[in-house]
């Protein structure tokens, strides 16, 4: 899994929430929770946290990785818990990263890179 917590193979759009909150922060900044996140998301996360929603919708985003909310935030969500203005943007920030992973991972392999697999006979032991 990359830092994007991204599966090639698996749906894209479907992460612990944290990722997603990790990713927009990455790409767009610090803004308040409800300028980016899903009311009925932030409505989840009071309830569960006990946090006023009106203090929740209004604190920046970065509020929700303190250690208050680390396991709330660790349940797959889908693009959902944004808004609809921002869920096109996390999407396409979202496939842009997959496609420049999977255009490394094909230049690396092609320059005979391996999966990290050992072959029969490997040793596993890493040689100094």
């Amino acid at each position: 899994m990359s830092q994007w917590g991204l599966h090639p193979l698996e749906n894209i759009h479907i992460r612990p929430a944290e990722v997603w909150i990790r990713n927009w922060l990455e790409t767009a900044g610090d803004e308040r929770a409800d300028e980016v996140l899903s009311l009925s998301f932030l409505q989840h996360v009071a309830i569960v946290s006990g946090e006023d929603i009106q203090l929740l919708k209004t604190r920046p985003l970065s509020h929700l990785l303190s250690w208050r909310f680390q396991e709330i935030l660790q349940t797959w969500y889908s693009v959902d818990i944004f808004v609809t203005s921002a869920r096109q943007r996390i999407k396409q920030v979202v496939l842009r990263k997959l496609k420049q992973e999977l255009a490394d991972l094909t230049a690396w392999l092609s320059r005979g890179g391996r999966s990290g697999v050992p072959r029969k006979g490997d040793s596993l032991l890493m040689e100094k």
